[in-house]
Formats: C-alpha cells, sequence, structure tokens
C-alpha cells in the first residue's frame, strides 16, 4: 500500500466490522487502534481533514479478561482477519512490556470500551510500570 492516499470507504468499513466483532465478545474489555491508522484517524479528527491516510495494516490492541494463548490466540486473529480479509498485527495488551504498553497508549484511539475501571486501571498501571522501566533501563537519564 502507498502511503499518503486517501482510505477509501472500504478500510473504513473494515474498522467498523473489527469493532462490531470485538464489542459482541464479552471476553475483550476494551480494544484500542494504534500505529499508523490510529495516527491517520487522529490528524482526522484534529484538522478535520476530508479523508485519513491509508495506512500499511491495522494494529489493534486487545485487554481481554481471560486472555486467550496459543493456538486460540491464533484462532482468535485468524477470525477476524478472515472477517475483513486484511493481515492484522494483534497484541494482546495483557501480556505486553511496559514499553510497548507505554507506545500503544501514546498513540491510540479507542475501538471498544466494555469496562472503563478495567481501562483506567490499565491506563495508570501502563503510566507507573513504564517509569520503573525507565529508571531500571537507564532511560530516565536522557530524557
Amino acid at each position: 500500500m502507498k502511503k499518503n492516499t486517501p482510505i477509501s470507504s472500504i478500510e473504513s468499513e473494515k474498522i467498523k466490522m473489527i469493532k462490531e466483532y470485538l464489542m459482541k465478545d464479552q471476553n475483550v474489555l476494551f480494544a484500542v487502534l494504534f500505529g499508523s491508522v490510529a495516527s491517520a484517524l487522529y490528524v482526522r479528527i484534529v484538522s478535520h481533514l476530508p479523508s485519513i491516510l491509508k495506512a500499511s495494516d491495522i494494529d489493534i490492541g486487545i485487554y481481554f479478561k481471560n486472555p486467550p494463548e496459543g493456538l486460540e490466540l491464533l484462532e482468535y486473529i485468524t477470525a477476524i482477519s478472515e472477517l475483513v480479509n486484511e493481515d492484522l498485527d494483534i497484541v494482546v495488551l495483557n501480556k505486553a512490556s511496559p514499553f510497548l504498553k507505554h507506545q500503544i497508549m501514546k498513540n491510540r484511539v479507542i475501538l471498544v470500551m466494555n469496562d472503563r475501571l478495567a481501562y483506567r486501571q490499565f491506563r495508570e498501571q501502563t503510566i507507573s510500570d513504564y517509569q520503573e522501566y525507565r529508571y531500571i533501563s537507564g532511560m530516565d537519564k536522557y530524557a
């Protein structure tokens, strides 16, 4: 896919389909878009542009009540990918590293919000874990 080309209604429809799929899953507490799609959506919202930029892939972070693992996770990702006929990058937020969670939360667009309390707790824990990670890794010396 070329960068800087408008997203078509097909891509917008794919995001809607993913959102509807995740909203129906009671195991999903919340889900966020991140990466280039989320950045393009944010630019559109802030500047009221008529279109968003076409992204290279769709990145989704999902926080589960009971996170799927192994084959169950692979089947879950496959089901969503086949639904929209698109390769997806899905991150299970319950198991992500402090650095990755921080990067995702910096530039995210909320896709599904089934449990606001879980989202707030995750956000606060992510900030705390990232601060600890920065200190332990020595990154705080370069800020």
